[in-house]
């Protein structure tokens, strides 16, 4: 089996993540080699970590602990986790999304499906 260059093989992958402190457990699915497999509340929970260790907007660090995901991806759901469209002013920081996304809440502005969106 050839390594895709970037990508981390299982192993190192299941090491990376045992050292995030905030993931509880792991378990191996398939869900990854289904034709639209969606996001399941572990991928959500390692994104949500790699946000705070790694920033806002650095999918090239990220992406080889969410293997199958795409970099449009990864920018589409920290979207609706922030509950924000534009991650432009967050770009590099490294912060918890839950924070952001109960700021958005409170925020006035034009939403389309629970997001704020840009107006000007």
């Amino acid at each position: 089996m050839t390594r895709r260059r970037g990508y981390l093989t299982n192993q190192e992958r299941m090491e990376a993540i045992q050292q995030m402190p905030c993931i509880v457990s792991y378990s191996l699915s398939l869900y990854n080699y289904s034709p639209n497999p969606g996001w399941s509340r572990f991928e959500d929970s390692v994104l949500r970590c790699a946000l705070v260790r790694f920033g806002v907007g650095s999918w090239r660090r990220i992406v080889p602990f969410l293997p199958g995901k795409t970099f449009s991806q990864l920018n589409m759901r920290t979207q609706r986790m922030l509950g924000q469209q534009s991650l432009a002013a967050l770009h590099g920081l490294k912060i918890d999304p839950i924070d952001i996304k109960i700021d958005n809440k409170e925020r006035e502005g034009t939403r389309k499906n629970g997001i704020l969106i840009n107006t000007g």
